[in-house]
């Protein structure tokens, strides 16, 4: 297999009250620290975070791919 398999976490439905949670947005951070993958929250409902969640992923399949590269947008495009 793969070494470095891309990973984002998403924590979906982050309109829910705090209450209503399964995990806390600091127990998601944490879970994302520990694999060393990308997180963030989203919200289906509200479309909150949909497409920087795909932005993420893709981000994080490009670096895998391209590991040389520096994330911070390094890249020189010329049109």
């Amino acid at each position: 297999g793969t070494p470095n398999v891309p990973i984002c976490i998403v924590g979906n439905k982050c309109d829910l009250r705090p209450e209503q949670r399964q995990v806390t947005a600091e127990e998601g951070k944490a879970l994302a620290d520990k694999y060393k993958c990308a997180w963030t929250e989203a919200s289906a409902r509200y479309n909150e975070n949909v497409a920087k969640s795909f932005e993420l992923l893709i981000g994080e399949v490009e670096q895998s791919q391209n590991p040389g590269v520096p994330s911070n947008g390094g890249k020189c495009v010329l049109m």
